[in-house]
C-alpha cells in the first residue's frame, strides 16, 4: 500500500497546475529567471530533447554556457520534457 505521501504527490500530479503553459514557456520563464528580459529567447525544444535560444550577444553566449547545467536543472523540473542540451544562436 501506497504512503499518504506518495499518494498526495500522484494527486498533486495528475492535477498539475502548470499544464496550461507550454514545455516551451516554461524554458523560457527559467531563462528569464537568469538573464533580463529579451537577452535569451527560447525558439524551439528539438525531438532530441535540445533547447535552441537565441541571444543578443556572444557574451551573453558566454554567460549561458558558465549557467547552463544550472539551468537544464531548473527547466527539467518544471517542464515534462526533459532538456540533454542548450544549443545557441547569437541574432
Amino acid at each position: 500500500m501506497d504512503s499518504i505521501k506518495d499518494l498526495l504527490q500522484q494527486k498533486a500530479d495528475d492535477i498539475d497546475l502548470e499544464s496550461k503553459r507550454t514545455d516551451l514557456q516554461l524554458a523560457q520563464a527559467e531563462l528569464d529567471r537568469h538573464f533580463e528580459g529579451g537577452k535569451v529567447v527560447a525558439e524551439k525544444i528539438t525531438t532530441d530533447k535540445v533547447l535552441l535560444v537565441k541571444l543578443q550577444s556572444s557574451v551573453v553566449a558566454s554567460e549561458l554556457r558558465f549557467a547552463q547545467t544550472q539551468i537544464i536543472e531548473a527547466i527539467n523540473k518544471s517542464s515534462k520534457q526533459r532538456i540533454k542540451s542548450i544549443r545557441s544562436r547569437v541574432k
